[in-house]
Parts: C-alpha cells; sequence; structure tokens
C-alpha cells in the first residue's frame, strides 16, 4: 500500500517550488513501514528547460532496517521539446 501528495507553486517566473510526502507499507509483512518526504525547487532556465534541485528524507526505510533516516539530495534536468 502506498500513498502519496504533494503540493507545487508556481512563481511569477515560472519556478515552482514545493514538497512531497508519502506512506509506504510492504507487502512482505517482515518489512518495517516507510515514511518519505521531498523539498524541491524547480529552476526554469527557458521556456523548454528546468533544473530541480531537492532533498528527500526517508524514514525507517524498509529495505535497510539498520537505517532510521537516510538524506538524499538530487538534481534532475527537464527537457520539453
Amino acid at each position: 500500500t502506498i500513498f502519496s501528495t504533494g503540493l507545487g507553486v508556481r512563481r511569477e517566473n515560472n519556478d515552482v517550488a514545493g514538497f512531497g510526502v508519502s506512506f509506504g507499507k510492504p507487502a512482505d509483512g517482515m518489512l518495517r513501514d516507510q515514511f518519505t518526504s521531498e523539498v524541491f525547487y524547480r529552476f526554469q532556465l527557458t521556456q523548454y528547460l528546468a533544473v530541480t534541485p531537492d532533498i528527500q528524507l526517508i524514514a525507517d526505510p524498509a529495505l535497510d532496517p539498520s537505517e532510521d533516516v537516510l538524506a538524499l539530495f538530487g538534481i534532475r534536468l527537464r527537457a520539453a521539446f
């Protein structure tokens, strides 16, 4: 079972700031429930190109019981044609 939701707010320059959260209950009852959150900011560089740095936090990662919280830093590039 997975539940996810989020919100993004577009700024006047077409940049977008947002966040998302999710909850996952693995089908394997031996694994623990996992909570994930993300904060991002999408910079609209041109009409067709955007870059989005983000930070994700994973609480109680289902596939790594030795960790309580994992932090991931990422960057996405989006090109639209």
